[in-house]
């Protein structure tokens, strides 16, 4: 049953194609180039779109990854001289951590955003 099935798909596939194209099963004419470049292009033109909106995606998410990790270059100095501040001032360490770290990250964020607005035409 399912060669059956097969079968009656590849057939209709085939009568479909040939109908699309114009020809019969009879005729033997070759078909030309742009033909065969319109039906090609036809075929491949939403697998390009797809792949041009993954590359699109993939590209936004690396620069998204590359900003947190310069982030993070600025934030983890920030939780040591917090922690070293906060040692030395008398106040909690857990307090010069946080702060620290808080300050850190927004250095690391204005420096996103001035390298984006930098590269920005």
């Amino acid at each position: 049953m399912a060669d059956k099935a097969c079968h009656v798909f590849g057939s209709a596939t085939q009568v479909g194609l040939t109908q699309a194209l114009g020809r019969s099963s009879r005729d033997s004419q070759q078909m030309d180039k742009s033909q065969a470049n319109a039906i090609a292009q036809a075929i491949l033109e939403p697998d390009l779109k797809a792949q041009e909106e993954v590359r699109r995606k993939r590209a936004a998410h690396e620069r998204s990854l590359a900003d947190r990790r310069l982030v993070a270059w600025f934030s983890l100095p920030g939780f040591a001289i917090g922690a070293a501040v906060a040692s030395f001032t008398g106040h909690r360490f857990t307090i010069g951590v946080i702060l620290g770290g808080i300050a850190g990250s927004l250095i690391g964020w204005a420096v996103v955003w001035w390298r984006r607005r930098r590269v920005a035409p």
